[in-house]
């Protein structure tokens, strides 16, 4: 972590180096989690150099707990469900954009062949029967 000069507490930037991110969907997940912080005026996230500046930085410590950027397993519920309508990497790129935008979840990923939706998700803010919710409301539902 390096911070560029010698920055005032009101124009204080960091640079951090974040490593998996693959696409841009990284890249607003990233941004999304990292503005949402108290304290942070903004974020702009480099896919190519896989750096990420924000505004006015928080504490490191709950920077890198709001991007999993802590090492070791995370603490967050996981799920995988199944969804025998996922068919082609359109329904994945379907699941993974829309269930990105539920509040609380933290990352998801989704397995055309094996018809499995994997989902990382703060259970304090949103509930597996939500997001099983989600997927039902765009075409997905999921086998019982």
């Amino acid at each position: 972590m390096t911070a560029p000069g010698a920055p005032t507490a009101a124009s204080a930037q960091i640079e951090l180096e974040i490593e998996g991110m693959t696409c841009a969907s990284c890249v607003r997940r990233v941004e999304r989690a990292v503005s949402a912080l108290p304290q942070v005026a903004g974020a702009s996230v480099n896919l190519a150099s896989e750096t990420r500046s924000p505004g006015p930085p928080p504490r490191p410590a709950r920077l890198a707990s709001s991007v999993n950027l802590t090492e070791g397993p995370t603490t967050m519920p996981e799920i995988t469900l199944v969804a025998p309508d996922i068919s082609c990497d359109h329904c994945k790129h379907t699941i993974e954009t829309e269930l990105a935008t539920l509040a609380g979840v933290a990352q998801v990923q989704v397995e055309p062949p094996a018809k499995t939706v994997h989902v990382v998700y703060d259970e304090a803010v949103v509930s597996e029967p939500a997001i099983r919710s989600r997927l039902d409301e765009i075409g997905y539902p999921v086998a019982v």
